[in-house]
């Protein structure tokens, strides 16, 4: 994703869509399941993305404010574990994650339990 970041910046079309696409994606996961769920307390980005793009953050929360969604700018581009604005209806977290680790451990419990 980074090398594809880099590109868009760059103006390469074919980047620019990925993420377009990639964000659409997950913009209407976000909308499904707030939908679904009737509310949500929080909406948490992890993971190598989630965790460290600010651009790809700002992308999935723009235009989301209709849905309670609101971030603050700076705190996203600091990357704060809080990057919600005050008046958001729902807390945007950004929650470091060590997915190996955590496959070690579930692996190391089915082994030996």
């Amino acid at each position: 994703m980074r090398t594809i970041e880099t590109m868009a910046k760059e103006g390469e079309e074919t980047a620019i869509l990925a993420i377009d696409m990639f964000v659409g994606r997950i913009k209407k996961y976000i909308g499904s399941y707030i939908a679904l769920l009737g509310s949500v307390d929080a909406v948490i980005f992890t993971g190598g993305i989630g965790e460290h793009s600010a651009t790809i953050r700002a992308k999935v929360l723009q235009n989301m404010e209709p849905l309670g969604l609101v971030m603050d700018t700076k705190k996203n581009s600091q990357h704060d574990i809080s990057i919600s604005q005050e008046e958001s209806k729902i807390a945007l977290f950004v929650i470091s994650t060590d997915e190996e680790l955590m496959i070690a451990k579930e692996s190391y419990n089915l082994v030996h339990n």
